[in-house]
């Protein structure tokens, strides 16, 4: 169980920086 949450944990980090950088690629584009 405890396995499983940590796997969810790290999941759900992992998408969020990846949102964050193309948030990021986004902006920079647009400001160039």
């Amino acid at each position: 169980m405890m396995m499983m949450m940590m796997m969810m944990m790290m999941m759900m980090m992992m998408m969020m920086m990846m949102m964050m950088m193309m948030m990021i690629e986004k902006i920079f584009s647009f400001i160039e």
